[in-house]
């Protein structure tokens, strides 16, 4: 790595010019390799294109090895926005001013609750529960059961020292632009997003096949329902039903490319067998067992960024499926088949085990995990209703005519193709009410067919880099990054790369 990363810099070309100009784009270093080529794309456009002076905003340290990264590329200005390191004895007022808002705040919000705190938690008219709350469950599985302990405070002070520490940082620049790599969590990245737009600065992400032009409705609603809700007049009359009912079948089968939904997300073990109710029932031995209904519950990874979406009605997905599961476990509805499937990722955040053991403590012949080996395409032909939080699944069973019920602000949401309850006491009534759930219209059924081939097909509209790895190549890569790197650059250099002169483009059409 060492002996690939110092060829790396001393063969890279300084692109990044010194203008002495008085505004400044603002790029916000994510700490990633890959992630920082897209940022760097970006701002050489609008450094070239504006005459603006490059700032980075970063955590690391100037010898780090990212630091050198962005250096290569002729970047001189850098200024640090946190490290506990340098909090005390460069930040004094800050640090102080941060201690006692964090404790203030976190009082606040114990006396009020998580769900208040995530709903409405604000800092200088800034909302910042939900971006504290998501980075405290993302480790150590704090969504079992979260508590207003020494982990969240720290939280709290991070997040309030770097949003006074970027406020003041904006308020001394005059910033034409901010360059992030990321919306998620209590970071640099989405607490700049938040600040900028309050300050009516332009908040741009670029990343792979795609660029993201951040406003307040994406904050509040995200990329994808706002993408529909842009595109839904093209979406209507996007293609032949008899094509995207083949593009369908084609997916179903893990034989297309996919634009919205991971591959790897596709299951399709055990596909060849024609997979029936009566199957299902026989395999977990209610074959004799008076079934009316079969719901089906789909997890989300319960660690990742519930609320980088929108809102929920729970306060999180585990909640949601927590809460769920006791209203069944009560309810006893015999003659009702709760499948419960996990999120086929949950791998990636030590979940796998987490549905299971709820489920096996609870010992009911209808309260079942649902079989590893049944995608959702073969679980919406038998299954009658899906419930998730804004999952992919649901636009999967709508597209079959089945009722989805959706617990968050999904891309597919406002649609009228799916039951969206207000609050905790309306999902629960309408759990209540089964047996008046219809299945949809045909003209409901065609629309989320329309949406769903729509994000599958055309949602990222840019070409993949020549240049940058792409997923499985640096899951390959591991250590080796540059190993990768330098080979690719041997092909066409960074400012050859298809996806950058496409960037260009977008950018002239956006500025």
């Amino acid at each position: 790595m060492k002996s690939d990363f110092s060829r790396f810099l001393k063969n890279n070309r300084k692109v990044i010019e010194n203008f002495n100009s008085k505004h400044k784009v603002v790029l916000v270093d994510r700490g990633r390799f890959n992630n920082a080529i897209y940022g760097i794309y970006l701002a050489k456009i609008l450094n070239t294109k504006f005459n603006l002076d490059c700032v980075i905003l970063s955590d690391k340290h100037d010898n780090s090895d990212i630091i050198k990264f962005y250096k290569s590329f002729g970047f001189q200005k850098f200024i640090k926005v946190f490290n506990y390191k340098d909090v005390f004895f460069k930040n004094i007022i800050i640090s102080f001013l941060s201690f006692f808002k964090s404790i203030k705040l976190f009082i606040f919000s114990f006396l009020k609750g998580f769900e208040w705190m995530i709903n409405n938690l604000k800092f200088k008219n800034i909302l910042i529960g939900d971006l504290i709350y998501d980075t405290y469950i993302r480790t150590g599985h704090k969504f079992l059961n979260p508590s207003f302990d020494l982990k969240l405070f720290n939280i709290f002070y991070k997040t309030i020292f770097r949003i006074y520490k970027i406020n003041r940082i904006l308020n001394a620049k005059k910033v034409k632009c901010i360059i992030v790599g990321t919306y998620t969590y209590a970071y640099n990245d989405a607490l700049s997003i938040r600040i900028g737009i309050k300050k009516k600065i332009r908040v741009i992400e670029a990343a792979a096949n795609i660029l993201y032009d951040y406003n307040s409705n994406v904050i509040k609603n995200g990329n994808d329902f706002c993408l529909i809700e842009k595109k839904i007049g093209k979406i209507k009359k996007i293609a032949k039903e008899s094509t995207i009912n083949k593009f369908l079948k084609e997916r179903a089968l893990g034989k297309k490319n996919l634009k919205h939904t991971r591959n790897i997300d596709i299951k399709i073990q055990n596909f060849g067998e024609k997979f029936t109710r009566k199957k299902l029932l026989t395999k977990l031995k209610l074959k004799n067992k008076k079934i009316d209904k079969i719901v089906l519950f789909a997890s989300h990874k319960f660690s990742e960024s519930p609320h980088a979406k929108g809102k929920l009605i729970f306060r999180d997905y585990f909640d949601q499926f927590k809460k769920t599961l006791e209203y069944i476990e009560k309810k006893n509805q015999k003659s009702v088949l709760w499948l419960f499937k996990p999120h086929p990722s949950s791998w990636e955040f030590n979940e796998s085990n987490i549905v299971a053991k709820e489920i096996k403590r609870i010992r009911k012949p209808n309260i079942r995990i649902c079989p590893k080996k049944l995608n959702s395409h073969q679980l919406s032909k038998f299954c009658d209703l899906v419930i998730t939080s804004r999952g992919t699944i649901g636009l999967e069973f709508a597209s079959q005519g089945k009722p989805v019920l959706i617990t968050g602000n999904a891309a597919y949401s406002k649609r009228n193709i799916t039951l969206e309850p207000k609050n905790k006491k309306k999902y629960f009534e309408i759990l209540n009410n089964l047996n008046y759930i219809e299945p949809l219209s045909s003209k409901k059924t065609l629309l989320a067919k329309k949406i769903l081939y729509y994000l599958e097909n055309f949602k990222l509209d840019m070409n993949n880099s020549d240049v940058a790895l792409t997923l499985e190549e640096e899951l390959k890569a591991k250590g080796n990054f540059f190993k990768y790197l330098n080979y690719k650059l041997l092909k066409k250099s960074f400012f050859q790369d298809t996806y950058f002169k496409q960037l260009e483009v977008k950018i002239n059409s956006i500025f």
